[in-house]
């Protein structure tokens, strides 16, 4: 079985929601190899059209698969813990606890499975090289619930960084878990003012506004993004909760596929499949 055209074909049968067609061909195709890559393409696609047990038995097939000294087993848990299974992943990943560029990985998949505090001593030991690394120790902090902080640190990144997308995005995350909505509305729309046509400050705005339980208002701010730069992933995640709230699954999931097929690993896929799933059968 030809992997390229057989994701073309399971791609139409998507795109025409001919999704028993398209999770059987899946399936068959996970099957039919022994390529691990191709395996975890299949379970990402099963993800999307809300396959989940196929997805979950991909899962488990890869894993009896792997060896101990496989050398992609961090590759292969990034891919595990993006479809959802973060103990999994931590099981392949925490031979590189002492690898210093894949330290910040290993200390996302510990929070994840609430593990916080060892994240924070790796952390804290490697030090932040980067935004990225600063970000992540923000997360950390907020999950072992020291928001004050995590706030002090998120503005700090600003000030270093400037007031680009991500510092504002990761401030104004800081603010809405510490609670502090107010002044999380106020830095995203300071940051609009300076450029009302910028897809990214209208997609900050948009998450602010969605945050805020003002669904019109965000839906409003994320089409104007996506008008924009119709690939910015922050506005597709927000557009799609945004759907899920008037109940309209099929955009919602059309949504994550677009950012799936950008990013298979970005954890918004995930949020947004979890909303759909959950939304849906309450």
């Amino acid at each position: 079985m030809d992997a390229e055209s057989t994701f073309k074909e399971i791609s139409e049968y998507i795109k025409n929601e001919k999704n028993d067609e398209a999770s059987e061909l899946t399936r068959d195709l996970a099957a039919s190899t022994d390529d691990i890559s191709i395996m975890l393409k299949c379970a990402s696609l099963l993800k999307v059209i809300e396959d989940e047990e196929g997805c979950q038995d991909i899962i488990d097939d890869v894993l009896d698969k792997v060896e101990d000294d496989d050398p992609r087993n961090f590759d292969i848990g990034l891919s595990i813990r993006a479809l959802g299974r973060a103990e999994d992943a931590f099981g392949l990943m925490k031979c590189y606890r002492t690898d210093d560029d894949r330290i910040p990985e290993v200390a996302r998949t510990l929070m994840l499975i609430d593990e916080s505090e060892e994240a924070l001593s790796m952390m804290t030991k490697r030090g932040c090289k980067s935004i990225d690394d600063h970000i992540l120790l923000c997360d950390i902090l907020c999950s072992l619930g020291e928001f004050a902080k995590a706030q002090h640190e998120a503005e700090d990144i600003v000030k270093e960084n400037g007031a680009s997308y991500k510092p504002l995005l990761n401030l104004v995350t800081v603010l809405m878990k510490k609670g502090d909505v107010k002044n999380a509305i106020k830095v995203a729309k300071e940051h609009l003012k300076e450029d009302k046509k910028n897809a990214e400050s209208l997609a900050l705005q948009a998450y602010v506004m969605y945050i805020s339980g003002k669904i019109p208002a965000a839906a409003n701010y994320a089409n104007r993004a996506l008008q924009i730069d119709y690939s910015n992933i922050g506005a597709l995640e927000v557009m799609a909760m945004c759907f899920i709230e008037k109940g309209k699954y099929k955009e919602a999931k059309l949504l994550a596929g677009v950012i799936n097929e950008k990013d298979p690993l970005d954890p918004s896929v995930m949020r947004i499949l979890d909303a759909c799933r959950i939304t849906s059968s309450s």
